[in-house]
């Protein structure tokens, strides 16, 4: 064994690199989109958020939103789907989130 570690360091070298990336890059993570629903647009109304399931990809966060946008009725209300967020603590709490795709237009403040 020690002769073969011995001959073949640097290919051990890099693999053990190589999976230390893949893993630090979340390479092998699972999509987890949410919807966040803003009745009447507005993003200062933190208990009147409507959350969604999560889903395993975009499309059908946003058919959520489109049939929750049916079913409310209201032209004002917004919505945006998120992926793979996180609560970070060291910012107050607030979920930062991979990306981000409004769907029902801008929320506002």
């Amino acid at each position: 064994m020690n002769n073969f570690i011995k001959q073949n360091w640097i290919i051990i070298i890099i693999i053990l690199c190589v999976g230390w990336i893949l893993l630090n890059n979340n390479i092998f993570a699972k999509e987890e989109w949410q919807a966040v629903y803003y009745p009447d647009g507005c993003l200062a109304c933190e208990n009147n958020y409507i959350f969604s399931p999560f889903f395993d990809n975009k499309n059908d966060c946003i058919n959520w939103i489109y049939a929750k946008q049916k079913e409310r009725n209201n032209n004002n209300d917004t919505a945006e789907c998120a992926l793979n967020c996180k609560k970070d603590y060291n910012l107050g709490g607030i979920l930062v989130c991979k990306e981000t795709l409004d769907v029902l237009g801008k929320p506002s403040y």
